[in-house]
């Protein structure tokens, strides 16, 4: 019998128990055995866990701890040599590619980095965040395709794609001041 036999035999042992005695007993049984905590005197706020998370393999493997292999502080320094680049790019009234952006970024970091397709919409995501509370502009728009065009990133974050050209145009001035 196969994996999906076995569980479609399960599933349907599960669903022939559903509203027999049987199964009422089980779930009143349960029910009395669940234990209500009264709240702590010190108005401490407690957490129960209800389900077992999976170990981490090896040392700090959580996403509380890093991201995309990173750990946070490394992620934040790559953030931070992303953006340096950006506005290098900006003053040169240049635009980049997410290839040369990520090689940048490595080298800057003196970091052997992977492929960027997976953590590249990130970087780009946390480098405009970062950025454009003060400025109000999308650094970020400076990175495109092998032809010159905006990636697909930058039309998701303004609906107008004709606004791009005007963007980067204004990112220029705004860093080329400087």
């Amino acid at each position: 019998m196969d994996a999906e036999e076995r569980r479609a035999r399960r599933l349907a042992e599960i669903r022939a128990q559903r509203g027999s005695e049987e199964r009422a007993r089980q779930i009143a049984d349960l029910e009395a055995n669940r234990r209500i905590e009264p709240p702590p005197r010190d108005h401490t706020v407690r957490v129960r866990r209800t389900t077992t998370a999976p170990k981490p393999r090896g040392p700090a493997k959580t996403a509380a701890s890093g991201f995309f292999g990173h750990p946070w502080p490394e992620w934040h320094a790559m953030v931070d040599a992303g953006r340096t680049h950006l506005v290098e790019q900006a003053a040169a009234r240049s635009t980049t590619t997410a290839a040369a952006l990520w090689q940048h970024v490595a080298e800057a970091m003196e970091l052997r980095l992977g492929d960027p397709t997976l953590p590249m919409p990130f970087l780009l995501r946390d480098i405009t965040n970062r950025d454009q509370p003060d400025t109000g502009l999308v650094l970020a728009a400076l990175v495109v395709d092998e032809e010159g065009q905006p990636l697909p990133w930058f039309d998701e974050q303004h609906p107008r794609p004709s606004s791009w050209p005007k963007h980067v145009e204004a990112l220029y001035e705004h860093y080329g001041e400087g």
